[in-house]
């Protein structure tokens, strides 16, 4: 191992041993750790994006469009899919080894003067976060999108001003995280609201009518202006050839996800990808024909919440041409969300890892695996509701395999094998993520589909291994 990639693997091992300070709520650590780093955030124009599902996809679209459009932007996601530098990215660009070995130098030292002081140590999410901001400050970026981590109110992310935030995003308010958040949909919204800014802009998709109440009764009393998809800006699909046209996608058909994407078997050439279309009707445009690579009704939702707040960006001051919409759209890409790896057998990877997510999931695959049989490779959180996932999932599968995510908060593999049993009639446990996928693509055949889902810890590893084990006519 040569020096360079010693000091970024020490560097990562420093990271991931902060995960034994837990999540901490509340915003008195990061706004040290920032000011003893010289505010990098301040002066960020940006997106800030919460929500309890979809922040990512809403996130992607938003830095699609901005690029396309010219200008230099930041992504901030949490968690990262294959790698920790997609965790931070500048024009579509992670950052390098070199760069977090660098920049994680200005902040250990930091760190420990504030705990010598008697602070208390960042966590991991806080240490990241000021990574993301030093590294975009660096870039000289012109705007940043910043999925938020956890909740809102309390998150590292919610550092972002008002004036530097142009809108924030609340993609829809579902319990989640209910252990830090709530047990209510109420008490979750409030949390979500919290990143909403004095006299700013929010835009939300939520349609539960107390989260609603929880979400405008927050911008009035801060003077934002709420903008509503499905109310103060709609979206239809349109058209034909776009996502289910046919009633699901056959072995032949063109491909129906973003992201790396396997052969058909027979196909001399990788397909292009299936497009949802659509049209939109927001506060100043009126779009029709808008193109989508992303699968899944929802996918609609969260591009109409991102292109909203695009709206938003223009009122302000950011313009946004048309040409940089539609071409944003089309050319979106987000791994890992209902994306298709065409093969013998075909796999779907999704991220789903809450009820609503397995739902939407669940709403989705048909349209996706046609009549290919299902095989689930699933594993989950402990602190996630996994009987509700899979009540949503299990009637859908001819098959299961149960593994264990690869991280301490693993839900184990045995409980939701118990679970997926009642829904199942054919459940096998194979904690390891390698031999979980050779076992679910055995028991898929060439005919069928393997559906990986339940947590984002488990689809990575799953993700990495198809990249390393496709051959060039489709088969695994």
């Amino acid at each position: 191992m040569g020096a360079a990639r010693r000091a970024y693997h020490e560097a990562l091992e420093f990271i991931h041993g902060l995960m034994r300070f837990g999540s901490q709520p509340g915003l008195a650590r990061i706004e040290g750790l920032l000011a003893r780093l010289g505010q990098p955030h301040l002066g960020l124009r940006s997106v800030h994006v919460g929500g309890t599902n979809g922040k990512g996809s809403v996130v992607a679209v938003l830095d699609s469009v901005l690029r396309e459009q010219g200008y230099s932007v930041g992504r901030y996601i949490s968690p990262y899919l294959e790698a920790f530098p997609e965790r931070m990215c500048v024009n579509g660009r992670p950052i390098t080894g070199a760069e977090v070995v660098e920049l994680l130098g200005r902040v250990r030292p930091a760190i420990e003067a504030m705990v010598a002081e008697g602070s208390e140590h960042p966590t991991e999410f806080e240490v990241v976060t000021a990574l993301g901001f030093l590294f975009f400050r660096r870039r000289c970026v012109d705007l940043a999108v910043v999925e938020v981590g956890l909740g809102g109110r309390l998150d590292a992310t919610n550092v972002l001003r008002p004036g530097d935030v142009l809108c924030s995003v609340v993609t829809n308010v579902g319990l989640d995280h209910v252990d830090r958040l709530g047990h209510s949909v109420e008490e979750v919204a409030r949390e979500k609201a919290g990143i909403i800014k004095d006299g700013g802009w929010v835009v939300t998709a939520a349609s539960h009518p107390s989260a609603l109440g929880v979400l405008e009764e927050a911008a009035r009393q801060k003077g934002a202006r709420l903008v509503r998809v499905g109310r103060d800006v709609t979206f239809r699909p349109c058209g034909a050839g776009g996502f289910g046209a046919r009633g699901g996608a056959g072995a032949g058909d063109r491909c129906g996800a973003a992201g790396v994407i396997c052969r058909p078997r027979g196909s001399r050439v990788a397909p292009g990808p299936v497009l949802q279309r659509f049209d939109y009707r927001g506060l100043d445009w009126r779009l029709g024909g808008l193109s989508l690579p992303l699968l899944g009704p929802h996918q609609l939702f969260n591009a109409a919440t991102a292109l909203a707040a695009l709206e938003v960006l223009n009122r302000q001051g950011v313009p946004v041409s048309e040409a940089a919409v539609r071409r944003g759209l089309r050319r979106v890409r987000w791994p890992g969300r209902l994306e298709v790896f065409w093969g013998a057998p075909l796999v779907v990877l999704d991220g789903a890892h809450n009820a609503e997510g397995a739902r939407a999931l669940a709403a989705a695959l048909p349209g996706v695996v046609g009549r290919r049989p299902v095989v689930l490779l699933m594993g989950v959180l402990a602190d996630k509701p996994y009987a509700a996932m899979a009540g949503a999932l299990g009637p859908l599968a001819r098959a299961a395999v149960v593994a264990r995510t690869p991280t301490p908060r693993a839900l184990e593999p045995e409980v939701l094998g118990r679970e997926l049993r009642r829904w199942v009639s054919r459940v096998e446990v194979e904690p390891e993520p390698g031999e979980a996928l050779q076992r679910a693509l055995a028991l898929a055949g060439r005919e069928g589909a393997v559906v990986a889902t339940g947590s984002l810890y488990l689809v990575g590893p799953v993700r990495s291994l198809l990249r390393r084990w496709r051959s060039p006519g489709g088969a695994f």
